[in-house]
């Protein structure tokens, strides 16, 4: 379960578990994952959706993280494969996503030009607002960028920071390289 995950997922899968096991102990008794059933985790889910205002996202995160952790638990022998009480377990549907709220071609334009160039800063503030909205690059990869990430002549940079372990190329148009 924990191989190639980063550390901040594996905390949150941490703290997952810790809940879950948490909610066994107050509302079921139980302390042994081997006791869990099925029902056992629907009343989890049910606790989450109605008791903590969970959305279907969250409750799918819960599921995957649950399953992973059972199907490990299986893997060790340590659990039969038919008592898994995840092993069949549904997706939960997404709820629809809404449409993001989207700026018109004039405010981008004047968002970009917003930042004065009188000093450095503020060519480095109007810099990095075209290098986000050009490339879509998240803030925390544009925060890790490095100078010899950034290639003007081919026009890319290396992006390493991010959401993501992997390393992603993404191109600058000619408006981002002056």
């Amino acid at each position: 379960m924990a191989r190639g995950l980063r550390t901040k997922t594996m905390v949150a899968y941490e703290k997952t578990l810790e809940q879950f096991r948490a909610f066994l102990l107050s509302r079921l008794n139980k302390d042994d994952p081997e006791e869990v059933t099925a029902p056992d985790v629907m009343q989890y889910l049910q606790y989450l959706r109605i008791e903590r205002d969970n959305g279907n996202a969250a409750l799918n995160r819960q599921v995957v993280v649950l399953r992973n952790f059972y199907q490990a638990i299986v893997a060790m022998g340590h659990l039969m494969p038919s008592d898994n009480p995840l092993a069949h377990f549904p997706k939960i549907k997404a709820t629809p996503k809404k449409l993001p709220v989207t700026l018109s071609e004039d405010e981008i334009e004047r968002l970009l030009d917003a930042p004065s160039t009188d000093t450095v800063l503020e060519y480095r503030d109007r810099a990095i607002l075209a290098l986000l909205y050009g490339t879509g690059i998240r803030a925390s990869e544009c925060a890790e960028l490095k100078e010899e990430n950034v290639d003007l002549d081919q026009r890319t940079i290396l992006v390493t920071g991010g959401a993501s372990s992997h390393y992603k190329h993404t191109g600058l148009s000619t408006r981002h390289r002056r």
